[in-house]
């Protein structure tokens, strides 16, 4: 038996009114958790210790606190306290989760917090007090629809300002998804200044590839850009209040908002995309500016896109989990054949 389904047949009875256990055996029970080997000795301790309850909840409390961390221990207390979800429970998922009790351990953190969501989905606004990336992606992977009030907004902005990328990148995601009413106006503002940040981030200045957080090989900054521009696209803002605030910015930043025009089909800024379209150093831009052509391009711009289709020489490295052969895929010249039969298939 699995200990999912271990923790299946056993959970109903952690509520149960049953006799409180001698807590030496309990003691016992908690401190073997740290030795053992997966199998079904391990599936019968943690149902055992789960039809406890309290009185287990207590004990894993007090061994977590006084004893050596130990991975084994920490990661099966975890699976206890999921399978008892009380109030107690819970609060000592996020304790460690949070930080305590793990060494430092960023895998045990998002193992609880993983566990704590499971118990409860809105525990995740707690968990975005954490500065671990891994627990503060898992807990924004795991907002789904619940709604967004002043102050889980003003959570996620200040969580744009993290130095991972994915966790920036995420928030942002999380707010423009979200935001309605005079919140979707302050998370257009908080995305625009992250998008003003970038150029002040250490990592902005480094020019080469790095494929470690996305599946191509772009640079950090460029990573940044490709998180922000779709969130701006899915702000439920008027395209006049982006056009306002982009008036605000210069350089990558003010482009992140034309492009997010475009792609919102802003036909007012094509100018300008086919600008970006043009400039060979605008590197991933070009890729974005040409995509946007697909909703604000006309026929016009026909022999550009087929001339880019052709020969236009913008490759990245596709890296090691980018789906597709490996080698150079010539981004802008994919998007020109996009951009080419959206526009010829268009009324």
């Amino acid at each position: 038996m699995s200990t999912v389904a271990a923790l299946a047949g056993f959970n109903h009875l952690a509520a149960a009114d049953t006799p409180r256990p001698d807590r030496k055996v309990i003691a016992e029970s908690v401190d073997k958790l740290a030795r053992l080997r997966p199998g079904p000795e391990e599936d019968r301790a943690i149902a055992d210790l789960v039809r406890n309850g309290v009185a287990a909840v207590e004990e894993i409390s007090r061994q977590l606190a006084t004893e050596p961390v130990d991975f084994g221990r920490v990661h099966r207390s975890v699976i206890v306290l999921k399978g008892v979800n009380s109030e107690k429970s819970r609060t000592l998922l996020r304790r460690i989760a949070l930080g305590e009790m793990t060494g430092g351990n960023p895998n045990l953190e998002a193992w609880a917090a993983q566990a704590l969501i499971a118990c409860d989905g809105s525990e995740v606004w707690k968990l975005l007090a954490s500065s671990k990336p891994q627990v503060l992606t898992t807990a924004l992977n795991a907002v789904g629809e619940q709604p967004l009030n002043q102050e889980r907004a003003g959570m996620l902005v200040d969580r744009m300002k993290h130095e991972d990328v994915l966790v920036s990148g995420l928030s942002a995601k999380v707010l423009a998804g979200a935001a309605t009413g005079r919140l979707s106006d302050e998370a257009a503002a908080g995305i625009c200044r992250s998008l003003a940040a970038v150029s002040t981030r250490p990592e902005a200045k480094v020019v080469q590839p790095d494929n470690r957080k996305v599946g191509t090989a772009v640079t950090p900054a460029d990573t940044y850009y490709g998180y922000y521009i779709p969130a701006l696209v899915s702000l439920r803002v008027d395209n006049a209040a982006l056009r306002e605030l982009a008036k605000g910015l210069t350089g990558r930043a003010q482009d992140a908002v034309t492009v997010a025009l475009a792609w919102r089909g802003d036909a007012t800024v094509r100018p300008d995309v086919l600008k970006i379209a043009l400039n060979m150093e605008a590197g991933m831009f070009r890729m974005w500016a040409v995509h946007g052509l697909r909703t604000v391009g006309t026929r016009d711009d026909l022999p550009l896109l087929r001339k880019l289709r052709e020969s236009d020489p913008l490759a990245v490295e596709g890296g090691m989990q980018c789906l597709g052969p490996p080698g150079p895929r010539f981004v802008v010249r994919d998007a020109a054949k996009d951009a080419i039969s959206a526009i010829e298939n268009r009324k």
